[in-house]
C-alpha cells in the first residue's frame, strides 16, 4: 500500500564508493530530494547523510504513487586517512556526491633519486 505517514522511511539510496589516488568518492542516488532537505554529519571516524524526498503535492491527491517518499539515513565508517575538515558534498541531476580526500602525510610521496657527483 502508499505510505502517507510523515514518519515513513524512503528506500535505502543505492550507493557507490570510488577510490581515487588522493580522495574516495561516495555516490548516492537521490532523485527528487532537494538540496535543503540533505543534512551530513560527522562525528568520530563516521559520516551519516540523512535526507527526505517529499511529494510535490498532497500524496492523497494522487491515484498511483511509484517513488518513494519520506526520509533516509546512511551511516559510513570513514578510513583514519580522511581529512574530515574538508569533506564537501555536491547535489547534482538527482546524484548527491560526497567527496572524502585523504589528509596530506597520507597521500603517497614521490622521492627524487639523485645520481652522486
Amino acid at each position: 500500500g502508499i505510505c502517507r505517514r510523515p514518519s515513513c522511511a524512503m528506500a535505502t539510496p543505492r550507493t557507490a564508493i570510488h577510490e581515487g589516488e588522493h580522495e574516495f568518492t561516495l555516490e548516492l542516488d537521490v532523485p527528487g530530494v532537494q538540496q535543503q532537505d540533505i543534512e551530513l554529519q560527522v562525528e568520530q571516524n563516521q559520516l551519516t547523510i540523512r535526507g527526505e524526498r517529499k511529494p510535490s503535492a498532497a500524496l492523497d491527491s494522487y491515484r498511483r504513487v511509484e517513488p518513494s517518499f519520506g526520509t533516509f539515513s546512511r551511516t559510513f565508517a570513514l578510513p583514519d586517512s580522511v581529512n574530515k575538515d574538508a569533506i564537501s558534498a555536491k547535489l547534482e541531476a538527482g546524484v548527491l556526491r560526497v567527496t572524502l580526500p585523504q589528509r596530506e602525510e597520507t597521500k603517497p610521496r614521490r622521492i627524487e633519486v639523485k645520481a652522486s657527483a
